[in-house]
């Protein structure tokens, strides 16, 4: 951990997570965030932040987020018609 923010180095890359107790996103919009259950084991999924709060988190069954990170972009190619 790095400040509010969580590292992770993998051989594809480095990817920044942030803390979501300590951190929230500034912009409308879908985020991957990590949401961990009563077990204790860590779930990822993508979430909609509101401006306020997460939209339809199902914190009741997959528990609360604990951390989120930005959705990477889609491909121009995707775009094209």
């Amino acid at each position: 951990m790095s400040g509010d923010n969580y590292i992770v180095t993998t051989p594809h890359g480095e990817f920044v997570w942030f803390d979501a107790e300590i951190a929230s996103p500034k912009v409308i919009g879908h985020y991957l965030v990590c949401q961990r259950n009563t077990s204790g084991r860590p779930t990822r999924w993508v979430r909609y932040w509101n401006g306020e709060d997460w939209s339809d988190s199902k914190a009741d069954r997959y528990g609360e987020i604990v951390c989120w990170m930005y959705c990477p972009p889609v491909p121009e190619a995707v775009w094209r018609h």
